[in-house]
């Protein structure tokens, strides 16, 4: 849950400190960036695939990053990370 989260973060802001910025610039982008998309979202009927088309100019920041992004796969490894949490829960489950 919460854990994946933190984990996409914590690479963000890696990322955003080999651009140049500060842990304290990193840290404040990526915090502004996840609560400005869950208090959009939270305040929205729209489905989050209709939000980010909302935010999405093409040929802009966002549409570069989620173009890389499905090209390294990133949707497959999320299913497949979702789909071992799942099986693992399954098997504590038993215990």
């Amino acid at each position: 849950g919460p854990g994946y989260i933190y984990h996409i973060a914590t690479n963000m802001q890696k990322a955003a400190k080999e651009l140049g910025f500060t842990q304290a610039q990193a840290e404040k982008i990526v915090k502004q960036t996840f609560k400005g998309a869950v208090d959009t979202w939270q305040k929205s009927d729209d489905s989050t695939g209709e939000l980010e088309k909302q935010v999405t100019s093409k040929k802009g920041t966002t549409d570069a990053a989620i173009k890389t992004f499905k090209k390294e796969k990133l949707p497959q490894s999320i299913k497949k990370g979702m789909k071992a949490a799942f099986k693992r829960a399954k098997e504590l489950s038993k215990l």
